[in-house]
């Protein structure tokens, strides 16, 4: 199964629909960034989504799963041509009919000590497609960060085995066994006057590809607009606001004590000068291609909902602003982003 013809076969097939991303992430029920995962051949669609994709937009499975079309284009025949090609269309349909199995889908799961591994298989009697969806380290703490993690898939059959496919993960910045766990919010207590105001935590932006983080102690928790909310504050001049405005969500990471002079670091230096991953040691991980800080205990997960920028004219006591807006800071005003928490990420 190949992903990366998959992935420009579900694009093809999306544009040829005139659907967005969002379009095609809402009508399946996944996130956006997941479609793009999927189109860049980083993932593909579970089994059933698959399944559900081929009846939607009346296309082969087989098509699907090979990740082109064996349609040809109508081009214009004589008469003659055509007359001999549908008796001999009659005649497929019939053999087809008669001797074409239907996939059967079937779920695979297995655990082990260190791994526990989910995914589907699709087959007939002439083929058979393995989807290996998720594969998960459950071994407990491993801090060592890995270059590359290469996954084998084996058949062993009255005492051969045979190595049918694999498939070699690299990250720039390594590859992180230990995982976080989503934690559920209704379950959540913290207290922000301590968590925010004193131990600190880093603010990150991006992609996978690019994102830039710094420290804040600025900020809270609540409710607004109806949803579970955090709101941080950044000023004009810092260069993590640049990826902020330029994505539609973003990260909040808290740290054990043992980093407090790294938050120190990501406050006092600009991502425009320096790399601060390569600098400080500390990693990049993501969620759903949510950038945040790896060597966290405790992540939250937001999507952008509002940008006000605080300036002069917005304050009511006299005494604020020449206290925090002075000398090289006299523009330099901060803007509150208002986020809403998607999810909760705790070791």
């Amino acid at each position: 199964m190949n992903q990366e013809k998959i992935g420009k076969f579900i694009r093809e097939l999306r544009k040829n629909n005139n659907l967005t991303q969002n379009d095609l992430a809402l009508k399946y029920g996944v996130t956006y960034q997941a479609v793009s995962k999927w189109e860049n051949g980083k993932n593909i669609p579970d089994i059933s989504i698959l399944k559900q994709m081929s009846k939607d937009f009346n296309i082969n499975i087989d098509d699907l799963l090979d990740g082109e079309s064996k349609k040809k284009k109508n081009n214009k025949y004589y008469i003659p041509v055509i007359i001999v090609l549908v008796i001999l269309l009659v005649v497929l349909i019939g053999l087809i009919f008669f001797h074409k199995e239907k996939f059967e889908f079937k779920t695979l799961s297995a655990a082990c000590k260190n791994f526990t591994i989910s995914g589907s298989i699709a087959y007939n009697k002439d083929k058979s497609s393995i989807y290996i969806s998720n594969v998960k380290y459950c071994g407990g703490d491993d801090n060592n960060v890995y270059d590359s993690v290469e996954c084998i898939l084996f058949d062993s059959h009255d005492g051969v085995t045979t190595k049918i496919s694999k498939y070699n993960k690299k990250e720039k910045r390594g590859i992180f066994m230990h995982t976080f766990q989503p934690y559920p919010l209704d379950m959540f207590e913290l207290d922000p006057f301590t968590k925010i105001g004193k131990e600190w935590m880093l603010v990150t932006s991006g992609t996978e590809e690019k994102a830039n983080a710094l420290t804040a102690s600025w900020g809270g928790l609540g409710v607004l607009w109806g949803k579970n909310v955090v709101y941080i504050f950044i000023r004009k001049a810092r260069y993590t606001k640049e990826f902020i405005d330029a994505n539609d969500t973003f990260s909040l990471t808290f740290f054990d004590a043992k980093y407090k002079n790294d938050l120190k670091y990501f406050g006092a230096v600009s991502g425009r000068q320096e790399d601060k991953f390569q600098v400080s040691g500390l990693n990049l991980n993501n969620y759903e291609g949510v950038p945040f800080v790896d060597e966290g205990n405790l992540v939250f997960i937001c999507k952008k909902m509002a940008a006000v920028p605080i300036k002069k004219e917005h304050f009511i006591d006299s005494e604020l602003f020449p206290k925090w807006y002075s000398g090289n800071d006299l523009e330099n005003y901060h803007t509150m982003y208002v986020g809403e928490i998607t999810q909760i990420l705790a070791r």
